[in-house]
């Protein structure tokens, strides 16, 4: 097989591609989502793509959608927070640059 310097696996959490290309390191991870709907500050511009934040056992998804309204999902490994989730997500949030402006400013449905 040729040698690439980026390979992109987008066929799921088992994925097949990773697999086969002997990426798997055989831990398996429970993870949990959550997600909330919130409109956009008066002042903030909808941006037409989904922007993604890594970070340390998360992910944040950030989607357009109409009415000047976003979608905001996280993903993380089971464990990671121990308090209120949902208080915990919105602080991710806020401490997100971009997300800061939606989730302070904006209102959440």
């Amino acid at each position: 097989m040729r040698g690439f310097d980026l390979v992109v696996a987008a066929d799921g959490a088992q994925s097949t591609v990773r697999k086969q290309l002997g990426l798997d390191d055989g831990v398996k991870r429970r993870r949990f989502g959550v997600r909330a709907h919130f409109r956009l500050a008066d002042s903030k511009a909808q941006v037409p793509w989904v922007e993604v934040f890594i970070g340390n056992k998360i992910e944040i998804y950030a989607t357009p959608l109409p009415n000047r309204e976003i979608s905001v999902a996280l993903l993380s490994e089971v464990g990671t927070f121990r308090g209120n989730t949902g208080a915990e997500f919105l602080s991710l949030c806020r401490s997100r640059s971009l997300l800061w402006l939606i989730a302070s400013k904006g209102q959440s449905r």
